[in-house]
């Protein structure tokens, strides 16, 4: 790196280190390396480590970066802190591409987290610009270890843009992140973002599908008229009880049932049905229970049951 490198005045340390929950499945990518020099107007961008640094450089998995942490040490400027986490995607020999920016996190003396919200792919590297007061003061680790490797440049590409790098052997960009899942590409972390990862439209808790039915008895048949209060695929069956111990399940095909509309399933009775329907007389009846059943985006089912009287048919 350029010899006008200098220490800070006092000594800033930023630690990254981010620890997922023992269930989770999010993963952490970049470097906890403490910073303890740094430079005005350089943008950092971590490229390789050594083996002394256990986390990998590059994100190892596509997901959506949710949070940061950094502590400063105590000793530090009494001077505003912010960083600003970025993400870079390499273009080619020593260009990178910036696809990512989140907004500027305060950080103060002591331990401090932070958290975002950016879609991150496999392959991906992170970025780091900063300031110190009015200043803008890039951080980054000094390890002597030709291994690690960091890109830095005076003048960093706009969002969306493309930028050339110089490569600096035997620094760290002091940043790490942890990516989570997006298992519906809506853009927000499956654990702590998202309450609805089945689905890219909601963020809320995946809602259940209430249904309402009603019914209209025929000679061959019965019609069920089935309402819900979303989307949902809607399934209806019923089961008659012959006598002797015999009965009947009746089943009509799937149909996907929307709001504000009302969806017709037919149960066709069967002949056993029909012959014992047959031998009643009008003021005799069997009893259809029906069971209609929704189930919503997550898989959760909800269940609407009704009786439907059929008249002896001698």
């Amino acid at each position: 790196m350029r010899s006008r490198v200098a220490a800070l005045a006092a000594a800033i340390t930023v630690l990254v280190a981010l620890s997922p929950g023992a269930a989770s499945a999010a993963t952490e990518f970049g470097s906890n390396c403490t910073a303890t020099s740094g430079e005005p107007g350089l943008t950092f961008v971590d490229i390789s480590h050594s083996s002394a640094e256990p986390l990998p450089a590059a994100a190892p998995v596509s997901g959506v970066i949710t949070q940061g942490k950094t502590t400063i040490d105590t000793s530090a400027p009494p001077a505003p802190i912010s960083v600003t986490l970025q993400v870079y995607r390499p273009a080619g020999a020593n260009e990178l591409t910036l696809v990512g920016q989140a907004p500027p996190a305060t950080v103060a003396p002591g331990a401090n987290s932070f958290a975002t919200r950016l879609p991150v792919q496999a392959g991906d590297h992170l970025g780091l610009t900063s300031r110190l007061g009015d200043e803008d003061f890039g951080l980054f680790c000094r390890t002597e270890d030709p291994a690690d490797l960091m890109a830095y440049t005076e003048k960093p590409p706009p969002p969306g843009g493309t930028g050339t790098f110089e490569i600096a052997p035997g620094y760290r960009a002091p940043l790490a992140a942890v990516i989570e899942p997006d298992a519906d590409n809506d853009g927000f972390g499956d654990e702590t973002q998202d309450a609805c990862p089945q689905s890219a439209a909601l963020q809320t808790p995946c809602p259940l599908i209430e249904v309402n039915a009603s019914s209209k008895a025929g000679r061959k048949a019965a019609l069920i008229f089935v309402s819900a209060t979303s989307e949902g695929m809607v399934r209806v069956k019923g089961v008659v009880k012959l006598g002797k111990g015999k009965k009947v399940t009746l089943k009509a095909g799937p149909k996907t049932v929307f709001p504000g509309r009302r969806a017709a399933f037919r149960l066709k009775f069967r002949s056993l049905l029909v012959k014992r329907l047959q031998e009643l007389e009008p003021s005799q009846k069997l009893t259809l229970k029906v069971t209609t059943s929704a189930t919503n985006v997550a898989g959760q089912v909800t269940t609407d049951k009704l009786k439907v009287k059929l008249k002896g048919q001698a």
